[in-house]
């Protein structure tokens, strides 16, 4: 039986002028939470919305909870998914696969709203899944 959990997302900016593609992981991120950035930014609006978005498209098995996953996402300024990889997992491949999914299904992303810097940020970002029993 598969739940819908929560998923804890974790905005993590990628390096300034490339993506990570062909890099390891770990390498030129440094992480900011999107309540980091100031009130003219739009980036936590965007969080919000595609964290929700992404939750509705998220189903995982039990074995899942008590895992996480980090997801490198690279998206085109249309909106559409350049690519998505694994760049950290507790090895659960069921979540993996799930997470890449819920990815899948949720876009196009709209950036339309977004000033050019927003735009850079949220083109080149990680999102953490780490399931929890809703309690």
């Amino acid at each position: 039986m598969k739940y819908l959990v929560k998923l804890y997302l974790v905005l993590l900016m990628v390096g300034c002028t490339s993506t990570i593609q062909h890099e390891l992981p770990g390498e030129k991120i440094s992480t900011r939470k999107a309540a980091d950035f100031n009130e003219k930014s739009d980036v936590p609006k965007w969080v919000s919305k595609n964290k929700s978005l992404i939750e509705s498209h998220l189903f995982v098995c039990e074995t899942c909870f008590g895992h996480k996953v980090q997801v490198h996402i690279n998206i085109d300024d249309n909106g559409y998914l350049k690519f998505s990889k694994i760049v950290r997992s507790t090895g659960q491949k069921e979540l993996e696969k799930e997470a890449l999914k819920a990815i899948k299904s949720s876009e196009p992303f709209d950036i339309s709203y977004l000033s050019e810097a927003d735009k850079k940020v949220v083109q080149n970002i990680i999102f953490t899944f780490a399931p929890e029993k809703n309690t």
